[in-house]
């Protein structure tokens, strides 16, 4: 990324994932060029768009000794899990509508990518304060947009001891796991055990969806 600006490095990584003319001075490339289906992709996720947030990305990160050292920076200056979303909002307008990574995206990256990854790497590492600092970041980052996966769970938890709602995305990512080892598990049965909360009884389409 170093010694180009960030209009070469969109060419080039369009140019490698299979879209338009390589730039000038662009390094040869081995293997073929991926071909996109794009039949049903939303505008909005475009894989032109995308491979554009990845190359705005690759400049931003390269000044700071790649995304690893970045996202250290970024964890150790947050006062908050908010504002990390910065990282990862690129494009025209970034953060608006019409950008090509937008503030839900962002918040994405940040729970499923920055702060896991930071913990990861300073936990290896030994540097128990970044470590400890990026996981309390994880754990108090608000709730992200819900999805399928997140309110079949929700629903799955009604009526049982747990709560049956969310309020931030480490608690998202526990009712995916939930639902995953009631509708995955290979061992038949209508109610999912849970440590300290007796178990929960699957509902009828779930008990459907584990016998499939």
């Amino acid at each position: 990324a170093r010694g180009h600006d960030a209009g070469w490095l969109a060419c080039f990584f369009l140019y490698a994932a299979g879209f338009g003319e390589a730039p000038g001075k662009a390094p040869a490339l081995r293997g073929v060029r991926p071909r996109w289906n794009r039949s049903n992709a939303r505008p909005a996720n475009h894989p032109r768009r995308r491979v554009r947030a990845v190359a705005a990305w690759t400049q931003r990160w390269s000044r700071s000794g790649g995304p690893a050292a970045s996202f250290r920076l970024a964890v150790e200056r947050a006062r908050a899990p908010g504002e990390l979303v910065a990282e990862f909002l690129c494009g025209p307008a970034a953060g608006r509508r019409g950008s090509a990574v937008g503030p839900d995206r962002a918040r994405d990256a940040v729970v499923n990518v920055m702060l896991p990854g930071t913990v990861a790497l300073a936990s290896a590492r030994g540097d128990r304060l970044l470590a400890r600092k990026a996981f309390r970041l994880y754990l108090e980052h608000r709730r992200l947009p819900g999805n399928a996966l997140t309110r079949a769970a929700e629903e799955m938890l009604e009526g049982s001891p747990l709560p049956g709602r969310a309020e931030t995305a480490c608690e998202q990512q526990g009712l995916i796991h939930i639902y995953r080892t009631a509708t995955q598990s290979p061992a038949p049965g209508q109610q999912l055990p849970l440590i300290g909360h007796g178990s929960v009884e699957l509902s009828p389409r779930l008990q459907a969806e584990k016998k499939r």
